[in-house]
């Protein structure tokens, strides 16, 4: 009965919202199993706990892990909306009109997709009478991202109040015990750790962070002074074969996006362009299309100026109209890094009087995507148009929005409230910090017994026309005891 409730929500959301993307769209289907009074214990919630540091909350994966972090995001907001808005927070399997419903509802009425569409609903939300004035749908995320750790029934604010991590009834698994016995201690460190043994450490997990992702590191016993350093990649980009722009198909499941050639094209021409791609193989294509006495229809395409055919007829799942660009070009799918490569039409139909690019995607999982470049019609330059909310022309780049957090059962800097300091009913502490560049010293340990540890909390929060890249860091967090 839960996987109907989950299913009718895709039935709706496939009505209202079309476009809206996999990882809103699955997290608020798992919200309905929950508000329906079904158990969400299992899988959804385990993998998360395991595969944390391997998830995206935004860019969707289509693993058990990305379900969790949906389901455990909204859940989330739901409760720090107010629950049932009457002051209770269990499911009550009827809509309140109020609290986490109505925002809820929002979120699913709300047209804008992903994380604007979560603000625009926050925003609504906000704007009624009698609401709380909730905090950014980015803020929460911060929240949420130590809540998923720290999960304290004592805390207003970090904590989910209808699960458990750690507890069977829910998942046997939390953070802390998958980095300690799935990961063989990962991102957990006990005294000092000088460079070298950093460098060297196979505890360090990999310095890279997905987009609206969470690593978790832990540290015990540094010392009595503790400081934090960190440089994080201000931007990611897919670089354009020619600069400054190049058109992206965009990043949405379940959509046909189509690019425009608006330079007449007739029977015998040929059309030839610079493509990168990195595209869910044998799932969703990239096409070049030709309308062919009124038809579109789908050409061949081939290795500029050799008769090698690049796309495939291959249907392993039936979403090939055929004549498909899948994987990656330039080398093997997930083996190799995209390229930009030359390819072309061969002579266009007779009856052809128009061409476009479309970039096709199913329900679920996602790759980077479908980006063009420098198109020629008969080795002349082509002029492209696409509609809202088709393709883009983009320069490539994704802004990236770093922020990185201290979690402590208790004060690191007694006597003063420093930047970034929060602190909720239960005497958790926060400290956060955001920035491509963050040197942060004097923390002091004092108040921390042998067996406490702080931990240091990574996100990415992207931002600009790609949103979907990993990006690269570098952590140090180094102590000593000396006085002063």
């Amino acid at each position: 009965e839960g996987v109907i409730a989950h299913e009718l929500e895709h039935l709706l959301m496939n009505y209202s919202d079309p476009g809206e993307v996999s990882w809103v769209d699955e997290g608020l289907a798992d919200m309905a199993i929950f508000l329906n009074c079904y158990d969400i214990g299992g899988s959804h919630l385990t993998y998360h706990q395991v595969f944390h540091r391997e998830t995206s909350l935004t860019r969707w994966g289509g693993g058990l892990e990305n379900y969790g972090a949906s389901l455990t995001y909204f859940l989330y907001l739901w409760e720090q909306a107010g629950g049932n808005g009457d002051g209770t927070f269990n499911a009550d399997c009827q809509y309140d009109g109020a609290g986490g419903d109505l925002l809820l509802k929002l979120i699913f009425q709300n047209q804008a997709d992903g994380m604007a569409g979560v603000q625009a609903a926050i925003d609504a939300y906000n704007a009624m009478p009698g609401t709380t004035d909730l905090r950014s749908a980015e803020e929460l995320f911060k929240d949420w991202a130590i809540a998923v750790k720290l999960d304290d029934e004592s805390s207003d604010r970090w904590n989910f109040i209808n699960i458990d991590f750690g507890d069977p009834a829910f998942t046997s698994w939390s953070v802390d015990i998958a980095n300690d016995l799935f990961w063989k201690n990962r991102g957990q460190y006990f005294g000092r750790v000088p460079e070298g043994r950093w460098a060297n450490s196979p505890k360090v997990p990999a310095q890279s962070a997905l987009p609206f992702g969470v690593s978790y590191e832990t540290f015990r016993n540094l010392g009595r002074n503790v400081t934090l350093d960190f440089e994080g990649e201000p931007t990611g980009r897919v670089a354009p074969h020619s600069e400054p722009n190049h058109w992206w198909g965009g990043a949405e499941s379940q959509n046909e996006n189509y690019l425009n050639v608006d330079t007449p094209v007739t029977a015998g021409d040929v059309v030839d362009f610079w493509t990168w791609y990195f595209i869910e193989e044998g799932w969703d294509y990239g096409y070049v299309e030709a309308l062919v006495n009124g038809v579109w229809t789908t050409v061949p395409l081939y290795e500029y100026g050799t008769t090698t055919v690049v796309t495939t007829n291959t249907d392993p799942h039936d979403n090939n109209a055929g004549n498909g660009l899948t994987g990656t070009s330039g080398g093997a799918y997930f083996v190799d890094d995209p390229e930009y490569v030359h390819l072309q039409t061969g002579p266009l139909p007779a009856g052809t009087t128009d061409v476009r690019f479309r970039y096709s995607t199913d329900a679920a999982y996602l790759d980077t995507g479908f980006f063009v470049d420098d198109v020629m019609v008969d080795g002349a330059a082509a002029t492209l148009s696409s509609e809202p909310g088709h393709w883009i022309l983009t320069t490539g780049i994704q802004n990236n929005n770093w922020v990185v957090q201290i979690l402590s059962p208790c004060d690191l800097t007694p006597g003063t409230t420093s930047e970034g300091e929060l602190v909720d009913d239960a005497g958790n502490y926060v400290y956060r910090f955001e920035g491509n560049s963050i040197h942060e010293a004097g923390f002091n340990t004092t108040c921390l017994d042998n067996k406490e540890q702080i931990t240091v909390i990574i996100s990415n929060l992207t931002t600009g026309d790609i949103q979907v890249l990993d990006a690269d860091y570098k952590l140090r967090v180094t102590g000593s005891n000396k006085k002063g």
